[in-house]
Order: structure tokens, then sequence, then C-alpha cells
């Protein structure tokens, strides 16, 4: 079984230039980082295993990597709103199958037709 390490992750907002291409073409900001690994907050989504080229400006310092990923996280902000649909036509359902208040016996009035 593969040893986890637990290493305690920083808060960390700086631009990266990364890409499986050396140079780099894509734009993205790290959003943490710790003794083994640094998180990039992007939306192109490669797969795991993919050896990518990094270039990280610090401070005006330049400093060159390369890394493999290892998590593919994906984020899909709109699968909220299939669940707040969802939610919705539970309730429209509870409220159509519930039973109805019956109606009281309406007076029935005479209308004249000219």
């Amino acid at each position: 079984m593969a040893e986890v390490k637990r290493s305690k992750r920083v808060a960390f907002r700086n631009t990266v230039y990364y890409g499986p291409k050396n140079p780099p073409e894509h734009v993205s900001f790290i959003t943490d980082l710790s003794e083994t690994g640094l998180c990039i907050q992007t939306s192109r989504v490669f797969q795991p295993g993919t050896r990518l080229y990094m270039i990280i400006e610090v401070a005006s310092r330049r400093f060159e990597a390369e890394g493999v990923v290892v998590l593919r996280a994906i984020r899909s902000p709109l699968i909220t709103w299939i669940w707040i649909g969802a939610v919705v036509v539970l309730f429209g359902t509870v409220y159509a199958l519930s039973p109805q208040p019956k109606p009281s016996p309406a007076r029935r009035r005479e209308v004249a037709l000219p």
C-alpha cells in the first residue's frame, strides 16, 4: 500500500505558465502549495500521469519545474442548478399529490340574459 504523506498546505496565489510542451503555453493560477506539490486552478484538464512543464515567477524570480498530474478534479458549477431543479420538481410532485381541501358549495346565481 502506498504511503500517504500529510503535509500542511499553504495558501499561495501566483501566476503559473504550464503545459505538456516546453515552453508552456497555458496561463493560470496556483491556489496553494505544500512540501510535496502545488494546486493549479485551471479550466484545462489533463489526464493523471501527464507530464507538465511549469514556469512560476515569484518576486521577479523565475522558477522552472516539471511534474506529473496526480489528481484530476472537475468542478462543474452547473451541476448545482440541476440539483436545485430536482428539489423544485420533488416539492411540486409532493404538492400535486397531497390531498386538496374540498371546496365549499358555491351558491348558484342566476343571471338574466338580455
